[in-house]
């Protein structure tokens, strides 16, 4: 409808509609506010008229109250607008929006009580009890005492003057232990916003040194004049963020504003639109600024320029933990590492795209550092193995290439605990491996395998049987080499203390041998199979010897029928993964669901990429024990899920 047309029917209502009165019209319009206080008796068409002509007869008395009635009525009607779309606005969630329409009421008509009452409300509601009682004060000065609505003016006031009396300020009033417990929850955003609130909440917020341990920028603004202040309390500085906001924090460490800071991490930070330029160049400044107190460094996937590594351990001499991941811009910056004195690094992760020369290199660095723990190296030849296995000692996590493990292996954590972890990636031979295994055999608690190439494991696969693992717990292994269920087989015989397998991407056939010593890991509770190779007949031979609490079948091809069925007959089962892709295998899924009713135990079940029926979601009721089930990648009725939630079943779906 167009703007004139609208406000012809607003405010000329019979002129648009003859015989009907403004209600029963603006009820009939679909897309009009419905405005409920409009004269239906006066036509201010005819008003109009009648003004006119008393002018013109020189009745000018008549005219100006004629006219001033006509004006009236339009304040009023534009009175009832306003505040029909600022109730509108509220329903929204739009505050500013409503405040203004209000605002505009008593602009509009300062006579009007509305338009007070109204703007008072929504300041009381926002908790501005100040300029509320403000609002209610001028309606009460612009309002005669012998209008109804003065009463109720007075009395909004005066609930707002007891709320703004009884208002506690928690910041400047509360005890100190537990105002800082509420603000260690505010993000650094959020604290920025509240030391504008009084010079008290700035004073308290700016102070507290608890608050701005750690001080994290990401890509959003940071207050200029409040990271200067705050800096001194700064222990941990992390960044990540665009390029402009990174050169302008870490221009300040030079200024020595940082003198507490211990860690400086820099998180995937570079220039948009030309990621081979470095967005700073003062890094040297900030290392020489920070030399007598940071202990930890991690630039990661950041355009940032540094010297090599042995300038920054020169100049920072505390440094324990080190983490840089560096692009191929850099590649010569491993250089000049025999240095002069010893260093105190306990963590080290570093990333090359000079495998032979850095090898070399990073020897030096090991026969100086005594101290490591934990090393995180990718991108290096196999031959930096056995350099480990002579120089590092208290040696406690290592992870060699760790990027070739896709996302869903759940890696251990660099400090996840004090146990001995080792993840091999990429490619290496066995006797790389062994001096490793031979040093740390008796204390090591998890080990990842994934062996890229079908080739380099020929020679040598009796070596695998050399060494107990005693304290082994958790294995996940992967190779494609023909002869894969040799080293599986040789490490579970070595290892009867596991608790946690995962067989993953052995395209061979998994052997009798490895199903033998599976059967003998008595305390084993979990085990996952991924894209294997396995006879039914063996897997379910397995899968009856075995007290297993966790479960997993992943993409095994034609043989899931056969392992699904023999899953189902596992009655200490706890937790049940299955992912198919095979639509003979789907078809199935209706009997697998009803077997499932004799697992007492079962409290989990996980489905991946399939399409299921109703009837098979109704199977799955059946089940006693179940408590959840989800859904991942699969097509599901929206009555199976009715059917689940009704029978008290937990569901999680990602469908497609």
């Amino acid at each position: 409808m167009a703007p004139s047309a609208a406000l012809s029917i607003l405010f000329f209502p019979n002129a648009m509609v003859e015989k009907q009165s403004a209600l029963e019209h603006f009820e009939s319009q679909p897309n009009c506010t419905r405005i409920t206080t409009l004269s239906s008796e006066l036509s201010m068409n005819a008003l109009r008229e009648s003004v006119v002509e008393a002018l013109g007869e020189s009745r000018l008395d008549d005219a100006i109250t004629q006219s001033s009635t006509a004006l009236e009525i339009l304040l009023t009607n534009a009175v009832k607008m306003l505040e029909l779309r600022a109730r509108s606005w509220a329903k929204k969630g739009k505050t500013a929006e409503e405040l203004k329409d209000a605002l505009s009421i008593v602009q509009i008509y300062p006579n009007h009580s509305s338009g007070y009452l109204y703007v008072g409300k929504v300041y009381t509601t926002q908790g501005f009890q100040d300029i509320a009682m403000k609002a209610f004060k001028d309606g009460l000065d612009h309002i005669s005492p012998t209008d109804p609505a003065h009463a109720l003016l007075q009395q909004e006031y005066e609930f707002a003057r007891a709320r703004s009396e009884r208002r506690i300020d928690f910041i400047n009033e509360g005890p100190y232990d537990i105002v800082s417990c509420i603000t260690s929850h505010l993000t650094n955003d959020a604290m920025v916003e509240s030391v504008k609130v009084s010079r008290l909440w700035r004073t308290m917020i700016v102070e507290n040194p608890l608050l701005w341990k750690v001080f994290e920028v990401q890509n959003t603004t940071v207050s200029n004049s409040l990271l200067p202040v705050v800096s001194h309390h700064v222990e941990e500085f992390r960044l990540t963020a665009h390029s402009r906001l990174v050169s302008k924090c870490l221009d300040m460490i030079p200024a020595g504003k940082f003198s507490k800071l211990r860690s400086l991490k820099i998180y995937h930070c570079y220039v948009a639109g030309g990621r081979e330029r470095n967005l700073y160049e003062n890094m040297h400044d900030v290392l020489s600024a920070t030399s007598e107190t940071l202990t930890h460094l991690c630039i990661d996937d950041s355009r940032v320029k540094l010297s090599s590594l042995a300038d920054i351990l020169l100049i920072c001499r505390k440094l324990t933990s080190i983490n840089l991941t560096r692009r191929r811009s850099n590649v010569n910056w491993l250089t000049r590492l025999s240095l002069p004195y010893t260093t105190s690094l306990t963590h080290l992760s570093l990333y090359t795209y000079d495998q032979e020369n850095d090898v070399t290199q990073i020897e030096k660095l090991f026969c100086c550092s005594p101290a490591l723990k934990y090393i995180k190296l990718d991108g290096f030849s196999a031959d930096i193995l056995p350099i480990i296995a002579r120089h590092c000692h208290n040696l406690t996590y290592l992870a060699f290439n760790p990027s070739y493990f896709n996302d869903e292996v759940n890696l251990p954590d660099i400090t996840a605990d004090s146990r001995r972890h080792m993840i091999f990636g990429g490619r290496f031979t066995t006797r790389l491996i062994l001096p490793l295994l031979e040093k740390f055999h008796d204390t090591l608690a998890s080990l990842y395998i994934l062996h890229e190439d079908s080739d380099e494991l020929d020679q040598d696969l009796g070596l695998w049987a050399t060494y107990s693992l005693p304290q082994l717990t958790k294995l996940y292994i992967m190779s494609k080499h023909l002869h894969a269920h040799i080293i599986l087989a040789a490490l579970i015989r070595q290892s009867p203390g596991l608790t946690d397998v995962t067989l993953d991407g052995h395209q061979a056939p998994i052997e009798n041998d490895s199903i033998d010593a599976l059967t003998q890991l008595t305390q084993m509770e979990s085990l996952t199979i991924l894209w294997c190779n396995i006879v039914g007949d063996h897997m379910s031979r397995l899968l009856r010897c075995c007290q297993l609490r966790k479960l997993a079948i992943r993409f095994c091809g034609g043989v899931m029928g056969e392992l699904l069925m023999a899953a189902a007959a596992v009655k200490t089962l706890v937790c049940l993964r299955i992912d198919v892709f095979n639509q003979d295998v789907v078809d199935k899924m209706e009997d697998f669901t009803e077997s499932l009713a004799n697992l007492p135990c079962l409290r989990e079940i996980t489905l991946e990429y399939m399409e299921l029926s109703t009837k098979t979601v109704r199977n799955l009721c059946i089940s006693k024990s179940l408590k959840e089930v989800s859904f991942y990648g699969c097509k599901v009725s929206k009555e199976g899920l009715c059917i689940l939630d009704q029978h008290g079943i937990a569901t999680r779906k990602h469908l497609m």
